[in-house]
């Protein structure tokens, strides 16, 4: 199936800044079952973004603006084709996977990392091992995650953390994903944070930006599951990038100089080409799910604001 993709984020300033240095994800991975077709970008003010491939794979693309604006937009096109996901790969007993996932960069993928607490719930993760295989772990931990905790887009925002989700039960995709890569750690299951689109409106009401998790086996088998919606149409997710968590596959990120306060929205518009199923255009990202940005106030700055 092939789908469009217009992904559109407006930053607005509450007055000048002097110069942004600014990160994006958004380019769609090539994969055995994903075809990337097109993919182009527009950055306003104009800007000519510098590329290179993260150690994950994923494309990164990095611009800076260096005279003083007020606003920055970033939009872009794709066109992707996704095909049935290849046959499941069932990874190895909990023996081989303890004594080869230190061998490869497979070891990273066990680790805590910046938003994934690996000792959030050591009973579950302690649970986890007394499955007949890591497999079947994985997949009882996506739907204990979506039995346990309830969908709601007003509890979230891009820092929270997982102990948080704990508390109050109830998160997004993103807390789903960010828990899922936490415990299964802890119980030396090798996983990745996935960062993508969901075009799909049957499963839940989760926004077309979406996250799933792979599990990544040492013989480079992947088993791929998602928390929060299970995996009926696994055809509808489009990957955009993969990482430890969203710190490593976050669509825009920077660091601005300057006082101002900022105001983002984020529309997404996702078609199915040759398919009546399709989400409504213009779609809002909850504010919420912020893009991660600093504001810098260096000597030049402040005698500015002065």
């Amino acid at each position: 199936m092939r789908f469009e993709v217009e992904h559109s984020t407006r930053l607005t300033y509450g007055g000048e800044v002097a110069r942004s240095y600014n990160q994006v994800h958004l380019r769609p991975l090539d994969t055995p079952t994903q075809r990337l077709l097109r993919y182009d970008i527009s950055i306003d003010p104009m800007a000519t973004p510098l590329r290179h491939t993260d150690a994950f794979g994923n494309l990164v693309e990095s611009f800076s603006i260096s005279t003083p604006h007020s606003r920055l937009h970033v939009r872009t096109r794709s066109s992707v084709e996704v095909s049935q996901p290849i046959p499941v790969d069932e990874g190895p007993d909990w023996e081989t996977l303890d004594r080869l996932r230190a061998e490869g960069p497979w070891y990273e993928l066990t680790l805590p990392s910046r938003y994934v607490d690996s000792r959030v719930d050591a009973a579950t993760a302690r649970a986890l091992r007394r499955h007949p295989r890591p497999a079947d772990a994985a997949r009882a931990l996506a739907l204990q995650i979506r039995t346990r905790f309830v969908y709601d887009t007003t509890a979230t925002y891009v820092g929270r953390t997982t102990r948080q989700l704990l508390e109050d039960g109830r998160g997004v995709c993103q807390d789903y994903a960010h828990y899922f890569c936490g415990v299964a750690r802890a119980a030396g299951i090798p996983v990745q944070y996935v960062s993508g689109y969901l075009a799909t409106e049957e499963l839940s009401s989760t926004p077309a930006s979406h996250a799933w998790v792979e599990v990544v086996w040492p013989n480079g088998g992947v088993l791929e599951l998602d928390p929060t919606n299970g995996e009926n149409h696994p055809e509808r997710r489009i990957r955009v990038a993969v990482g430890r968590d969203y710190d490593d596959v976050a669509p825009l990120k920077g660091v601005y100089f300057g006082l101002a306060d900022q105001h983002l929205d984020v529309s997404i518009e996702l078609r199915a080409s040759g398919d009546d199923l399709t989400r409504r255009p213009n779609h809002r990202v909850l504010a919420r799910r912020r893009v991660e940005r600093y504001a810098v106030q260096s000597a030049q700055a402040a005698q500015q604001q002065q």
